[in-house]
């Protein structure tokens, strides 16, 4: 509040490096509001601040909007951010329960997709195989009480 009411634009470069630094969060949220403010926002590395506060936010509800932001970024930086919100497996998933990242499935993979698109050819992952309507793969004769 300082740098905007009483210093101004002499404060820019501290708010700078306070907003794209690895600081308190709360600190480089404010910095980076008091930059645009003061018509700056372009300044701000936005896509580290988001990729942050995702790692902060506590749940699924606060997640999905970072999500979706950092989706259409089109930052590839955000990529390890984004698939370490994937699902691990789990009790969660076994008993029928809501995943941490339940609410926002479908815009997290949209969002990891979209961004894998934007990675050169030799970086991005396999893509999975075509499924078939067919069972090819024999059943183990232990199910079949053999």
């Amino acid at each position: 509040d300082l740098a905007i009411e009483k210093v101004g634009r002499p404060a820019v470069d501290m708010l700078v490096k306070v907003a794209n630094g690895n600081g308190d969060l709360r600190r480089r949220d404010r910095a980076a509001r008091a930059l645009d403010e003061l018509g700056e926002e372009a300044r701000v590395d936005v896509v580290a601040l988001r990729m942050s506060q995702l790692k902060r936010a506590a749940t699924c509800d606060e997640k999905k909007p970072l999500v979706v932001a950092l989706g259409k970024a089109g930052d590839v930086r955000a990529l390890p951010t984004l698939r370490a919100q994937r699902p691990h497996g789990g009790l969660d998933g076994l008993l029928g329960n809501d995943t941490p990242s339940g609410c926002m499935k479908t815009d997290l993979a949209d969002a990891i997709t979209h961004l894998e698109a934007k990675l050169p050819p030799d970086k991005r992952p396999p893509s999975p195989p075509p499924t078939s309507t067919k069972r090819t793969v024999a059943r183990s004769s232990f199910f079949r009480g053999r």
